[in-house]
């Protein structure tokens, strides 16, 4: 098994969705001590999970002094350890710790030259660069294969690197400027690449068309949520939704809300908002809103429910936006066995999936939800057998062959 470096703006966790993946995509390597990583932004919520961490500030400070050798980061500004330190014995290996205590990022070094050292001591042989906004991961992860001659891997779910406009912030002047940047650094990326791998075909479409590539594969995001088992007969009485509630999906959410009302069906929700959101959604009598919980805890709640529910929003501007979205509620939602209703827009991506893949439970308006509730309840409800490729141990073992033919 080769000993893997991650280059990611997302921590590895059990609780934050793009987190989740770390844990899924990289499964096999999770066990031993073959796994690194190195974030911006974020302190992994896994036991035992070697991690560097700078801010999005360091970063950025790091990039302006990456080409002229001057120093970069020092030891003061670094955060690093193994989450749950105090469980490991102090022979137990922890890279990063004794790396930060021994200050390899001292004043006379750059952030660059000390990667390469660490990767090279620490006999990296793979490295790969989980999504990332941050224009400094690209740059550093090519040049960093380019002097050690590891070779790398890319891993995406989001097109943000490739936007040419910022749909909900139009007057953000300094979008295009940083984007701009974003896009170069993340396209000499990919074309330096061993493998590129997406989570839908849209965005690989997308990617390879931009990139000018053709290396790409697609591997869905998986899931290593236990499945609860297929009831097909039973009559829904409360649905959740567990997730973002931005504007347009909550206008979503209240469509559903108004459906299920009509026949006595409860929406329970768990989801962050404003307070001004909180009461529209107390407006409806049949909506019971619990707030923020644990993603742990929101996985015990999807048993005390008979569906699920997954929604995007119609607007133009969140369908431009969130166009090649994938969510990772419909890996999960998947999995679990539970029945499931969509609503939302066919140019999403996920929403498109699910109308090939098992379209009765996707309603594209709301004059439709009616349909899919009743296709839920029926005697004609069949699961359909797609959960298997989203199953922790499939997507794994996908990432882990490609890992060790580097």
């Amino acid at each position: 098994m080769k000993n893997v470096l991650i280059f990611s703006n997302c921590a590895a966790s059990d609780s934050e969705s793009n987190g989740r993946i770390h844990m899924t995509q990289f499964q096999k390597y999770l066990d031993g001590n073959h796994l690194h990583n190195f974030y911006v932004r974020g302190n992994p919520d896994l036991e035992n999970i070697k991690y560097l961490n700078i801010s999005y500030k360091d970063a950025l400070l790091s990039k302006l002094t990456f080409g002229i050798k001057k120093p970069a980061l020092n030891s003061n500004v670094i955060k690093s350890g193994v989450n749950a330190s105090e469980s490991i014995s102090n022979k137990s290996a922890n890279p990063f710790y004794h790396w930060a205590r021994n200050k390899c990022f001292s004043n006379n070094r750059s952030i660059y030259k000390t990667l390469c050292d660490y990767v090279l001591k620490n006999k990296i042989e793979a490295l790969v660069i989980w999504g990332s906004n941050v224009p400094f991961l690209y740059e550093l992860i090519r040049k960093i294969s380019n002097k050690t001659g590891i070779k790398y891997i890319t891993i995406t779910c989001e097109d943000y690197p490739l936007k040419k406009y910022c749909y909900f912030k139009k007057h953000n002047v300094f979008f295009n400027f940083f984007q701009r940047q974003l896009r170069k650094q993340c396209i000499k990326c990919y074309q330096g690449s061993s493998k590129n791998i997406y989570c839908n075909n849209e965005l690989k479409n997308l990617y390879e068309k931009e990139t000018e590539t053709t290396n790409g594969e697609v591997i869905y995001l998986g899931s290593s949520l236990k499945r609860f088992g297929e009831e097909k007969t039973k009559k829904v009485k409360n649905v959740l939704y567990g997730g973002n509630l931005y504007d347009d999906r909550l206008k979503s959410i209240i469509d559903v809300a108004e459906v299920l009302n009509k026949r006595n069906i409860a929406l329970n929700i768990y989801g962050k908002t404003s307070e001004e959101n909180i009461k529209l959604l107390k407006e409806h009598t049949n909506i019971n809103y619990f707030g923020v919980v644990p993603f742990s805890e929101l996985v015990k709640h999807f048993s005390e429910n008979d569906a699920l529910l997954h929604v995007e929003g119609f607007s133009k501007e969140y369908i431009n936006d969130c166009r090649f979205a994938f969510s990772t509620k419909i890996s999960d939602y998947l999995v679990t066995g539970k029945k499931i209703i969509a609503y939302g827009p066919k140019e999403i991506s996920g929403i498109n999936f699910l109308l090939k893949e098992w379209k009765q439970v996707v309603a594209t308006n709301k004059n439709d939800l009616d349909l899919v509730i009743n296709y839920i309840e029926s005697d004609d409800y069949a699961f359909s057998d797609v959960y298997k490729e989203f199953k922790t141990e499939l997507v794994s073992e996908k990432v882990f062959k490609i890992m060790e033919s580097l």
